[in-house]
């Protein structure tokens, strides 16, 4: 039973581990990063004056109760602060860390991508979580700005599926020589 709920939470965490991240120099083991909107693809879109929500999947053989959560927009090197909820929090109080038996623990946050940036300009976002000045987790990943409008159009687009092949397949054969 032990052995089933352990792949089911791998499953669960490999499902969910949607994007590419580079993790920097940090105490915790950081095994995955969701972000809403956000799949493998290079680069993850994320929409001017919106929040997004972030887990952060992590190895934490002691897990610390004050964490401070920072990040930020590196684009063009121009540097944005982005808010984030909750900036400070205590694991026990107003932290949404969840631990399981394989000692994988996720927290999440949400952060504000600025108002103040450019639009389809790429970079990267960062993302610092520290206890007491020391780097708990660290990571990048690399971002394009988008306006709503343009969130909305690449949503549209995305709702269907376009036959890219030089010869369309025969299940498609049919919608384009009908």
């Amino acid at each position: 039973m032990f052995v089933f709920f352990t792949l089911l939470q791998l499953a669960v965490v490999a499902e969910l581990a949607y994007v590419r991240f580079e993790a920097c120099d940090a105490m915790y083991k950081l095994k995955a990063v969701q972000i809403d909107g956000c799949d493998e693809r290079i680069p993850c879109y994320v929409t001017i004056g919106q929040n997004v929500s972030v887990t952060l999947y992590f190895h934490a053989d002691y897990l610390y109760q004050n964490l401070d959560q920072d990040a930020w927009m590196d684009l063009n090197d121009v540097v944005s602060q982005a808010k984030v909820i909750p900036g400070t929090c205590q694991t026990s109080y107003n932290c949404s860390t969840v631990s399981t038996m394989d000692t994988i623990t996720s927290l999440t946050g949400v952060v504000t991508v600025p108002d103040d940036i450019p639009t389809s300009v790429r970079g990267f976002m960062h993302w610092l979580t520290k206890s007491d000045g020391q780097p708990l987790l660290c990571y990048f990943v690399r971002v394009e700005t988008q306006r709503t409008e343009q969130k909305r159009l690449r949503d549209l687009f995305n709702l269907y599926k376009y036959d890219t092949e030089e010869v369309p397949s025969p299940d498609n054969e049919k919608l384009v020589n009908p």
